[in-house]
């Protein structure tokens, strides 16, 4: 299913002065023409892990808030992504998830998460929250410094270039989550998204932080491409990114635990941003003691109906 980019023109030409020149990693194409893939477990029968490899481009990440009204100029419907501010998450829910307690990232953030997804998804009626993350600069260790296995809920930062979903991936997350196939059927006549929402568990985010391709200087004819993410018990599909000097990249700068990232990755309704680009990248000269970054990511289906029309 072919995605297009039929989008209004904007602040995508804007050329924020304040910015900082990284490098972002990018997945290359298999030399004989193949589809990417890579395993999430151990790959089987000695097969290669990937058929991948991975190169690193220059690109300045120009911070958001340097954009006028960027509030309102960045959305999930005109560049994908969108900062908004909540502070429900006390300092000690905060502290709980970093610490990985499940029981209360269930039971405590997830309603925060859909509360905000309902208050600042234009038309958001249902939503259904299908997993998450914790990650960590460092690497995957306890707050004693043990090391932790990396699992689906605790990875390192994604430092490449990717949209978690693919179109083929976001019709299936609604076959795979939405249990009841009537109620399926009838979410799927609406409008159906799937939305990241992205906190640091402390700031300022000085290490490590997110990047954001606005999607209205994306070709999606061009710059994405379909690979395979193999797990023991299923398949998924991402989109690679190419790198392109027609990108504009963002971040933002000194992001604190109240300020949270809403990152688009699926759409079904056409004539808006259908997805965001985005990978995480390292700031230069990082002062020596600065924190380690420290977040969650909960990924969710977002639908304008609710299932009793």
């Amino acid at each position: 299913m072919a995605i297009t980019s039929n989008i209004e023109v904007g602040a995508q030409n804007q050329k924020p002065e304040t910015f900082v020149r990284s490098q972002m990693a990018f997945s290359t194409a298999p030399a004989d023409g193949s589809k990417r893939y890579i395993y999430g477990y151990p790959a089987p029968d000695g097969k290669p892990q990937t058929n991948y490899e991975e190169e690193y481009h220059p690109v300045d990440f120009h911070d958001i808030r340097s954009v006028p009204n960027y509030e309102t100029e960045f959305t999930t419907d005109r560049s994908g992504f969108q900062v908004v501010k909540d502070n429900a998450a006390t300092p000690d829910l905060l502290a709980a998830i970093a610490e990985r307690n499940d029981e209360r990232i269930l039971k405590e953030y997830y309603p925060q998460v859909e509360n905000i997804l309902l208050k600042f998804v234009d038309g958001a009626k249902k939503v259904l929250i299908f997993d998450h993350t914790v990650r960590v600069s460092t690497g995957n260790v306890n707050a004693d410094g043990s090391v932790l296995n990396e699992t689906p809920e605790s990875r390192k930062p994604a430092r490449r270039a990717h949209v978690d979903q693919t179109t083929w991936a976001g019709y299936d997350r609604v076959r795979r989550h939405v249990e009841d196939k009537e109620l399926a059927q009838k979410l799927l006549k609406g409008r159906v998204r799937i939305v990241n929402v992205w906190r640091p568990l402390r700031g300022p985010v000085q290490d490590v932080p997110l990047g954001f391709v606005d999607y209205r200087t994306v070709d999606p004819e061009k710059d994405l491409h379909e690979s395979d993410l193999f797990f023991p018990e299923r398949r998924g599909e991402i989109y690679a990114i190419s790198p392109s000097d027609k990108h504009n990249w963002y971040y933002l700068k000194d992001q604190y635990p109240d300020e949270v990232s809403l990152i688009k990755c699926f759409d079904t309704q056409e004539g808006v941003a259908k997805l965001t680009p985005h990978g995480a990248f390292d700031i230069p000269n990082v002062p020596e003691g600065t924190l380690p970054r420290q977040s969650i990511e909960v990924r969710a289906l977002v639908f304008d109906l609710d299932g009793s029309e």
